[in-house]
């Protein structure tokens, strides 16, 4: 089965330098978006530690969000990364920093 048919999701991985915001809703987005076609995580070069607040408030708004934590890089199909300083980094080694 190709990876996003019916049976089989998608797995993309949101990479960002912190993890706080954009990256927080484009998991959201492609989650609601792909309604079960596909599973995103997010994961951050160098994580805030927090969601920011405005970002907090636009998830409660308009997703329901689900947190993952400790994320495996090789359960993903892909990642989309959001942000010019990860543009140099793997899914592998942000997910192990």
């Amino acid at each position: 089965m190709r990876a996003g048919s019916v049976n089989t999701p998608l797995r993309v991985l949101v990479l960002c330098t912190a993890n706080a915001a954009r990256s927080q809703i484009a998991e959201a987005l492609l989650r609601h978006r792909g309604a079960g076609r596909v599973e995103a995580g997010s994961a951050g070069a160098a994580p805030a530690g927090r969601v920011h607040p405005a970002a907090l408030g636009v998830l409660r708004r308009h997703f329901r969000r689900t947190v993952i934590h400790g994320k495996e890089s090789s359960k993903f199909n892909g990642d989309c990364t959001i942000c010019r300083p990860c543009q140099s980094k793997t899914a592998e080694s942000i997910v192990r920093e």
